[in-house]
């Protein structure tokens, strides 16, 4: 064998072989370097679907975020953020006996602003991830746009729908002929009680008209997900109030 022979061959070895240090920053710039050949067949390799692995590699860098769960495998979860037909993708993978390989898969639709993001947050156990995503679109159409807000829990490498609420609803379209803009944000916290809660300020803008409400999601241990109390209105009139709504 040629030395020009060997040194492609070792070349092509370090592109295709994980990283032995799987959860530092390594491991999104192995994903991310290489032909988009190179990458695609990283992502099969991983588990990912043949046609999404094309998919996943044209124009986009992909996410790798290390998670913690109850499992004593690694975790982590890779995100394809919106491109090719406006869609996202979120992989759960474990490090097991084969290395690193998918789990479990859900996807989001990125119309019309292809601004669906991810982040992983302590939210119902302080040493346990559980994964928030943003402004997935739940529902379009001429004049409207409604894009939710998701958390997820990752148990036995599988992903489990907590929650899911309205957080930017645009509506061009009303019978009135008016404009509407409902923009909600989510904080996490816990209650007096040690229960877990994550509180909702929407604020909804008709026809310039500023409205701001307020309720809470509460765990529940029974329902297995977060239960909405009613939505209540707050004073919209100080700066204060005005403030939460940029």
């Amino acid at each position: 064998m040629s030395l020009k022979s060997c040194l492609f061959l070792c070349a092509a070895a370090v592109l295709t072989t994980i990283p032995s240090q799987s959860q530092s920053p390594n491991m999104a710039g192995w994903l991310n370097s290489g032909t988009e050949k190179q990458r695609a067949h990283k992502l099969v390799s991983l588990g990912v679907e043949d046609e999404m692995a094309r998919l996943a590699v044209f124009d986009r860098d992909i996410e790798w975020v290390p998670i913690r769960t109850d499992s004593q495998n690694e975790a982590a979860i890779m995100f394809f953020p919106c491109g090719a037909m406006y869609g996202a993708s979120l992989y759960v993978l474990k490090n097991a006996d084969r290395g690193w390989q998918v789990t479990s898969r859900v996807g989001f639709d990125c119309h019309y602003d292809e601004s669906v993001s991810v982040e992983a947050k302590s939210i119902r156990k302080p040493n346990v991830d559980d994964i928030l995503v943003h402004h997935e679109c739940e529902e379009h159409g001429t004049g409207f746009v409604q894009q939710n807000s998701n958390v997820f829990a990752v148990g036995s490498g599988k992903f489990r729908r907590l929650l899911d609420a309205e957080e930017v609803v645009r509506d061009n379209d009303l019978p009135t002929g008016g404009e509407r803009l409902q923009r909600s944000s989510f904080a996490a916290f816990h209650e007096k009680s040690g229960v877990p809660a994550m509180q909702e300020t929407r604020c909804t803008t008709l026809d310039g008209k500023l409205t701001i409400e307020k309720r809470t999601f509460r765990w529940s241990d029974s329902a297995g997900r977060f239960l909405p109390s009613k939505l209540k209105g707050v004073g919209a009139n100080t700066d204060r109030a005005k403030a939460v709504c940029r």
